[in-house]
């Protein structure tokens, strides 16, 4: 459907085709070299979706490249964010889940089987706990941030948070060695507030 409202406001605007140089897509899941999504938890139905494929079909552009959204995060921080001076870093998101994007070079690194970052192998593995404790309150890992933004948790479980982040980047570090790490996340959690 999306596709669909692409196509009629190129129509609509009467943009010539010729005229757009590079469509790119933004999809929450694993996506394949020639743009079909292998895997996508957050919206299933894409799972198997020739979507790159289609989006030619249906804008009828030449160039329409799908990618990670998480990916397309990184890029943005490298191409206009303050990623722009770096050859290699780690995008890493500390809300909801961890799931870096790597740049190393100034290129995306999917790995051999396009899946980096995807999936929260971390926390589902085990190499990260999934819970933590303060003061003998147990939380989800990942309400905790959102817990501490709305209020509903206090300021005490900063630094368990940290201690998790911390661990979290040790390992990415440790096995990719980047010039730096972007943390993004809820303002009282990542950032000043």
């Amino acid at each position: 459907l999306v596709l669909e409202h692409v196509a009629a406001l190129l129509a609509e605007h009467d943009i010539d085709h010729a005229d757009v140089l590079e469509t790119v897509i933004g999809v929450p899941g694993i996506v394949a070299k020639d743009g079909r999504v292998l895997l996508s938890n957050g919206v299933p139905e894409l799972t198997g979706y020739p979507l790159g494929r289609r989006a030619e079909k249906i804008i009828r552009l030449s160039s329409v490249q799908v990618e990670n959204d998480m990916n397309l995060r990184a890029m943005g921080e490298l191409r206009i964010g303050v990623a722009q001076e770096l050859s290699s870093f780690v995008y890493l998101t500390n809300h909801d889940f961890h799931r870096p994007a790597i740049v190393l070079d100034r290129t995306l690194w999917h790995g051999h089987h396009r899946v980096v970052g995807e999936g929260d192998i971390l926390s589902r593995s085990g190499a990260v706990s999934t819970e933590l404790t303060v003061h003998g309150r147990t939380v989800e890992y990942f309400d905790i941030a959102h817990g501490i933004d709305d209020g509903t948790l206090d300021a005490s479980w900063l630094p368990a948070l940290n201690d998790q982040l911390a661990t979290v980047l040790a390992l990415l570090c440790y096995t990719v060695d980047p010039e730096a790490v972007i943390v993004h996340g809820g303002q009282v959690t990542t950032g000043a507030s």
